[in-house]
């Protein structure tokens, strides 16, 4: 679609012990986005309670949290599981389960039962499986002083122990030692220290020196950044043989029952997880119910639902809201207030124009009433990524990939888009590759359908501005159509980017085809001599000055500026048309540089032995493919941010945010049937 699905908002009153029957209906559909009730100032009269939730969603939080605990145990067997990155992007989606939806008190007396026995049995193994966690960090720590003391030939037990001798080792820079041994000299000269290369940095010491300099030596060693180690307390009275067979004694011991619980662990998984995961996604079902209450107003014995509706679906919900409540209801629908409320923006675009969703959006969502350019970007975001990055054979590699990222691949949807925009590119880089004759870089595969970039910069230059002139005259006459569907008529006129700015747009674009850039300059340096200032009003007055002129006029009269101000705004639609349509020589510099690397390619290929000729072809198409896409995408979208969008896009409005459950392994089941 050109613009955003129209809205209405819709406003009912239900009787209170209705209203779950009406929110769980509604809550498959997605088609109304609640407004909370105590924002909307033409209600501020009526003496409406704020909605509250009932307390279902606290209760659904206490066992969520619960079963997501089980569920993140169940990811330790997981991680045990080898599954090919191949096998998860292409492994077949969950199918969903039918689940009767009961009340709130049934399931989670259901819940209780469930948990009860299962959380026990999991969380007691989640327990032991952090103790052993410990325990395999304090062996690891123990090894770490053991292997540090093995050059002392010292175990743990021979440096406990003492009363009279304070002893310490530990690990100081190899550049700081013999300052601090002269440091330590200064306390007492009664002070050992034995010394013993680490690494290159650093070496391993041993101090042993009367207790009574206890405070003064470690206040020393803090200084010169001692590092002490000492062994677990479990190791402490253990030889250097003893502790580091205990080491290998309770590393095996932990593995081994690390093993044996992580076994459990799968079992448990197995035969309860897809239950977990149909019982979490009801209780998110279940809090997202109760917690939408917060939107409502409320009487003793009605309850107040506003919300914005597609215009296309209002009959269904206000249908739904008359079924659910048997007609015990008053509903309500309107047409937005222009210039006072501002509706969310729904896009209905096509499979085509879909993905591209994506980069409007990054920009900014369409505001409600405006243009949408998804569908317009289809085309002209692959087209000018093409001709940047035109190559037959890098092209198809594009379309592979981005065929198995949009289409095959089990990614989420953001991702899909992606690669369904560079499909979209890569088909039009194929049909460049042709124009361009280029094919993997190597020339005489194709033959040249238009012309070479290397040979064809100044055709290709040219070019650039008829796209460029094509792509900022459809942007101003998006930005006019705007104007007028708004009942802005004097706005689509007189606007810098309206029907004035077109015509200072294509006069400029004229001037500059009659006379050439030569021409052109003399033409602006007419003014400085006064027999060639007549023939310099007449060559830019129609074409120039009047557009500026009535710009102005609009600035100040229109648009309610000052006059310096709408002098300023005209000055700026003059530079702005001239650097935007210069910045489309990107275009054209773009394809000429991916030529040029392509022949450093060959080139490459040309001074390496014969044998290595294929690895330099694909190491050299690869950076290629990956850099000049990269660049090529970057700068398709500045052109289309920077130069196209500034003319019409605001990129203002509010996503449309529908009240929708998400289920992926339920399907709702009710007494009459599916939802």
């Amino acid at each position: 679609m050109i613009k955003p699905v129209k809205m209405q908002k819709m406003t009912a009153v239900i009787l209170d012990d209705k209203r779950d029957a009406v929110l769980r209906e509604l809550k498959e559909r997605g088609a109304i986005q609640f407004l909370k009730v105590e924002e909307v100032d033409e209600l501020e009269g009526f003496d409406l309670s704020p909605g509250r939730p009932k307390g279902i969603n606290a209760k659904a939080g206490e066992h969520l949290a619960k079963v997501e605990g089980m569920l993140d145990v169940f990811k330790l067997a997981k991680e045990k599981e080898e599954t090919s990155l191949l096998k998860k992007l292409t492994a077949e989606p969950v199918k969903p389960v039918e689940t009767e939806e009961t009340s709130p008190d049934e399931l989670f007396d259901k819940v209780n039962r469930k948990l009860a026995d299962l959380g026990e049995k999991v969380f007691a193994i989640s327990a032991r499986l952090e103790e052993l966690k410990k325990e395999r960090e304090e062996v690891a720590e123990a090894e770490d002083v053991l292997e540090k003391l093995k050059p002392l030939g010292l175990g743990p037990a021979d440096l406990e122990g003492f009363t009279e001798v304070f002893t310490a080792t530990g690990v100081i820079a190899t550049d700081e030692l013999e300052e601090f041994q002269k440091d330590l000299a200064e306390i007492t000269d009664l002070c050992y220290i034995h010394t013993v290369p680490h690494n290159k940095t650093h070496s391993i010491i041993l101090v042993v020196a009367p207790r009574e300099f206890e405070a003064d030596l470690k206040r020393t060693m803090h200084i010169h950044r001692f590092e002490e180690f000492r062994a677990p307390a479990s190791f402490a009275d253990l030889t250097l043989e003893e502790a580091q067979e205990m080491v290998v004694t309770k590393t095996a011991q932990i593995d081994e029952e690390e093993e044996k619980l992580l076994a459990e662990v799968k079992e448990l998984k197995d035969a309860e997880e897809k239950e977990l995961l149909l019982t979490q996604e009801i209780l998110k079902i279940e809090k997202t119910l109760d917690e939408v209450n917060a939107y409502f107003g409320s009487t003793q014995s009605t309850v107040l639902l506003r919300g914005w509706v597609p215009v296309d679906r209002v009959e269904e919900v206000k249908g739904i809201i008359e079924r659910e409540s048997e007609n015990h209801c008053i509903v309500a629908v309107e047409e937005p207030k222009e210039h006072e409320e501002h509706p969310p923006t729904l896009l209905y675009n096509s499979w085509l124009a879909k993905p591209m969703e994506l980069l409007t959006n990054t920009y900014g969502v369409p505001s409600y009433g405006k243009t949408d350019p998804s569908l317009m970007m289809a085309l002209s975001f692959p087209i000018l990524f093409g001709l940047m990055f035109g190559d037959a054979g890098q092209g198809l590699v594009l379309v592979i990939l981005g065929y198995l990222m949009g289409f095959r691949l089990k990614l989420d949807e953001g991702t899909k888009r992606l690669g369904r925009i560079l499909f979209y590119c890569g088909i039009f880089a194929t049909l460049a590759g042709f124009l361009y004759g280029e094919f993997f870089g190597l020339e005489g595969i194709v033959p040249a359908l238009w012309l070479r970039p290397l040979e064809s910069v100044d055709t290709l230059i040219t070019f650039a501005f008829y796209i460029a002139l094509v792509q900022l005259t459809l942007g101003c006459l998006i930005n006019i159509y705007d104007e007028l569907s708004h009942g802005k008529p004097l706005h689509a006129i007189f606007s810098p980017w309206g029907v004035v700015g077109l015509w200072l747009f294509w006069g400029g674009a004229y001037v500059l085809h009659s006379n050439g850039v030569n021409g052109l300059i003399n033409i602006a340096f007419g003014f400085f001599g006064a027999d060639t200032i007549a023939s310099s009003v007449k060559a830019l007055g129609l074409p120039f000055f009047v557009p500026v002129g009535m710009i102005i006029l609009g600035g100040k009269f229109v648009e309610g500026l000052s006059i310096p101000w709408s002098i300023y705004e005209a000055y700026e639609a003059v530079t702005r048309f001239l650097f935007n349509s210069i910045s489309y020589i990107r275009v054209s510099a773009l394809a000429v540089v991916h030529a040029v690397f392509n022949m450093l390619m060959l080139m490459a290929m040309g001074a390496s032995p014969t044998p290595l000729n294929a690895v330099v072809f694909i190491l050299g198409n690869t950076f290629i493919i990956v850099f000049e896409a990269l660049i090529s995408f970057i700068q398709s979208l500045r052109l289309h941010y920077y130069e196209w969008f500034s003319k019409f896009y605001t990129g203002e409005g509010e996503m449309f945010k529908p009240f929708i459950v998400e289920r992926i392994y339920t399907v709702p089941v009710r007494a009459n049937g599916k939802i």
